[in-house]
């Protein structure tokens, strides 16, 4: 069994709280310094002003403290929408990077290392349940596993700025990623297999019943 079931009454939010700390910090330390896949984004073709940016060899780190603060869900009902919200002061991709464009009119060409930070993100994993039936026993089913998360803000350093004015330069990166929002999504998406993976080995070998008990 991939974890204990949590010996909590449906709908007790603290105890849910606690016992997804626990079992979920094995989870994420083992996902901490993970390796990410590349990240690309082009040029609006029609601009003038623009970078296509890529990003490889990219690291995550930060996710091993993350703390669950509100549980939505898990309750008598079954077939409803399930979250857990967590907390993390912060998360931190590293990366090789590339950029290539115009800026303030000026080309630009460089390559370097990447450090974006998320302040105080918030990032929630929604469990879309569906009642199974195994035998005469019910069982949640997660139909569908899927995270969103919203920084307070981010900050980047990124080395070997040599063209152009560094502080135009770092501001038109930080617009082109709140624009494209890519480099949260994507790092998210990562985690969301991870999720995906751990709730469906839990509910598939622990009963709806047997994983919260009778209120």
């Amino acid at each position: 069994m991939c974890s204990p079931a949590p010996n909590c009454s449906k709908g007790d939010k603290e105890c849910l709280k606690n016992y997804f700390l626990i079992v979920l910090r094995a989870l994420h330390q083992n996902y901490e310094g993970a390796s990410m896949p590349a990240i690309r984004i082009k040029k609006d073709a029609e601009a003038t002003d623009g970078l296509e940016l890529i990003f490889e060899n990219c690291f995550l780190f930060g996710i091993q403290k993350s703390t669950p603060v509100n549980i939505k869900g898990f309750t008598e009902t079954i077939d409803q929408k399930h979250q857990i919200d967590f907390k993390l002061s912060r998360t931190i991709l590293l990366a090789d990077y590339q950029m290539e464009g115009v800026v303030l009119g000026q080309k630009i060409k460089c390559n370097g290392r990447a450090n974006i930070t998320y302040v105080n993100p918030n990032y929630n994993v929604m469990i879309e349940g569906e009642r199974s039936m195994k035998g005469n026993v019910a069982y949640l089913s997660p139909k569908k596993i899927f995270t969103s998360v919203r920084p307070e803000s981010m900050y980047f350093q990124l080395t070997n700025l040599t063209q152009g004015d560094k502080a135009a330069l770092t501001q038109k990166v930080i617009d082109v990623f709140q624009e494209n929002n890519i480099i949260l999504q994507r790092e998210f998406c990562a985690i969301n297999r991870m999720y995906k993976s751990f709730f469906s080995q839990l509910f598939d070998e622990i009963s709806y019943n047997a994983f919260l008990t009778a209120a």
